[in-house]
């Protein structure tokens, strides 16, 4: 389909009055002129005037150029750099028919950024309604170092509505971070890339062009109506033909989507901060560190680890039965390696194909992976499966067999026993070992009956409290900095019972962040902690460490003493939208919102 050219069929004119009253000599030499545009590069270009009034000119702009300024929309940041005061605002709302609730949905989505970068000042809202069943409206507004959060939130889906206005403070004053991280979780944020030009008009769409001499806009025109659908667009050019607004509208007859675009340029740009509104917290969100196994190339049939250094030395491995060796006299049999050239003679070709880079362990009496004394080596299946096969490969007894992945047909069936593990560090795994007797009793894998679990010094059955943090990193995404002097570490008792609100707990032990300590009122308990402030900022911020030793089972909170309030119950996060992902998969919505439909050729 080829891209639409349109000719403008008429030409734009506009008479500008003569201001003031003219006088008998330019009377009579206007009446002998030809009053026009003399510019032969402009679209009322009168070949036969003699005479150019100042504004008489009128260069519209090409369909060409229309499209392309749509095309090339330009993001927040691309804005910035051409005018260090800028926003836009996009509202897109639709009624579309949903399949896996069937029923008629109305969606409204709305997205308005404000940036003042030599003033230091961001806004940004966030809107999203979804009928009956959610509607929120999130807004940050940040000036230097002050954050004010608006959040309302009601609906069927939300399990707890609210109407919060609070502020915060950012050190950096950082609002680029704070415009980003808002954004990322905008519904309308879309990361994808689309190489493909999909955006030919149809050859028998109607175009028509108007021009606003207030301001030097031009706004192009666009309507097409066929069978039961309907598209029209309208796209407004400044004086520079840089994109200024467009609104589109899309009716196939059952959805119907519009869209409300509008670019903003310097003094349109407004941003005011209240700073009497009541504190909230900064939110801090540990992350904990991803636990990484040590590998080694372990030979699984003599239960020990080779000197290979890497994956490839370990799988090089290969039995050799009476080789004719260039460097012996003498045929060689065992096993050889094909990446490092070392030669095993007289190894067995069992234990030469028993070569596998795998885990390590430690041989200590007190190792994560012994039992009861009992020396217990393992092999760790990470994503595979293993089952107990009855002979698959008629090797001639009874085993368990594994596979690195479930797809794969080859199996590894030397297993005595396997066991699926669970891990607290993101490592779940199948784990299996010969060192138990071979025996129909492992048919299915126990309860960590064998396995032996890293002792991670917790009891097992300590209740789970979602309030209480643990040692671990400052996540990447920590938008707003504060001094660490502003914050204390607490050691509570909450009971028996899981409490969400560490405000319902009892104070232990409390102590300033910086310290590592925190004591008792009576200063009968002392707790040990360290907070490592990896970038010496003198902040809490992104990589800075959080290490926990013996909590002796009580709770731990952070508490912000600028706020009074835990970093858990902050309000300066965005609301909860439980089950918010999978409901605009439900929708599929505007998978392609400034893009018209194509038509079958």
């Amino acid at each position: 389909m080829n891209r639409t050219i349109v000719v403008l069929a008429s030409l734009l004119i506009v008479t500008t009055p003569l201001a003031g009253c003219l006088d008998e000599v330019t009377l009579e030499e206007l009446i002998d002129d030809i009053v026009g545009c003399m510019d032969n590069e402009a679209q009322n270009y009168d070949e036969n005037a003699t005479t150019e009034l100042v504004g008489n000119c009128i260069y519209a702009a090409s369909m060409a150029q229309f499209m392309e300024a749509l095309d090339e929309q330009m993001s927040i940041d691309e804005m910035l750099n051409q005018i260090p005061r800028a926003g836009y605002s996009n509202i897109i709302s639709t009624t579309q028919f949903s399949e896996d609730l069937n029923q008629m949905l109305d969606i409204t989505m709305e997205e308005h950024v404000m940036v003042d970068l030599e003033n230091n000042s961001a806004m940004v809202r966030i809107v999203l309604s979804v009928d009956s069943m959610m509607s929120t409206d999130y807004q940050v507004i940040q000036v230097g170092e002050v954050v004010n959060i608006h959040s309302i939130s009601s609906g069927i889906i939300i399990e707890e509505p609210e109407s919060v206005s609070v502020q915060t403070r950012d050190s950096d004053g950082s609002v680029m971070d704070m415009v980003h991280s808002v954004l990322s979780g905008s519904p309308m944020s879309d990361d994808s890339d689309d190489d493909d030009d999909d955006s030919d008009l149809p050859e028998n769409m109607s175009a028509s062009f108007t021009y606003d001499s207030t301001d030097d806009s031009q706004t192009m025109h666009l309507t097409l109506a066929e069978n039961d659908s309907s598209i029209s667009l309208s796209v407004t050019l400044d004086e520079n033909k840089e994109l200024m607004s467009y609104q589109m509208y899309i009716d196939d007859g059952t959805n119907q989507t519009s869209t409300m675009y509008t670019v903003m340029w310097g003094d349109a740009v407004v941003i005011d901060v209240d700073t009497t509104l009541p504190k909230t917290s900064i939110p801090i969100w540990l992350v904990a560190e991803e636990y990484e196994p040590e590998m080694a190339c372990g030979n699984h049939y003599g239960d020990y680890f080779s000197d290979d250094v890497n994956e490839d030395s370990c799988s090089s491995w290969i039995y050799l039965e009476d080789y004719d060796s260039p460097q012996s006299d003498e045929p060689f049999t065992g096993c050889y390696n094909s990446y490092t050239h070392i030669q095993l003679e007289g190894m067995s070709e069992i234990e030469c194909d028993s070569y596998e880079w795998t885990e390590l362990y430690y041989d200590e009496p007190d190792d994560d992976h012994h039992d009861e004394g009992n020396h217990i080596s393992w092999n760790s299946y990470y994503g595979g499966y293993c089952e107990w096969e009855g002979n698959p490969d008629d090797v001639g007894e009874e085993r368990w067999s594994c596979k690195e992945d479930a797809s794969l047909s080859d199996w590894d069936n030397w297993w005595y026993y396997c066991e699926y593990y669970d891990s607290d560090h993101d490592d779940d795994a199948w784990h299996c070992t010969d060192d138990f007797g071979q025996s129909e009793d492992f048919e299915h894998s126990a309860d960590g009956d064998e396995w032996s679990e890293p002792d991670d010094g917790e009891d097992e059955d300590e209740d789970d409290n979602s309030a209480s943090i643990e040692s671990g990193t400052v996540a990447d995404n920590m938008t707003y900095t504060a001094p660490i002097s502003d914050f204390e570490l607490r050691f509570l008792d909450c009971g028996d019972e899981n409490i969400d609100d560490l405000n319902d707990c009892t104070v232990m032990a409390s102590g300033p962040l910086a310290s590592g300590t925190a004591n008792s009122s009576d200063g009968f308990l002392q707790m040990t902690f360290t907070y490592d402030d990896v970038d010496t900022d003198g902040m809490i911020s992104a990589g800075d460490t959080l290490s926990l030793n013996d909590t002796m089972g009580l709770h731990v909170g952070i508490y912000d003493l600028w706020a009074s309030e835990y970093t858990n119950d902050s309000k300066a996060v965005g609301p909860s939208l439980p089950g918010f992902g999978s409901l605009l998969a439900t929708i599929s919505l505007l998978g392609a919102a400034f893009l018209l439909p194509r038509r079958d050729d």
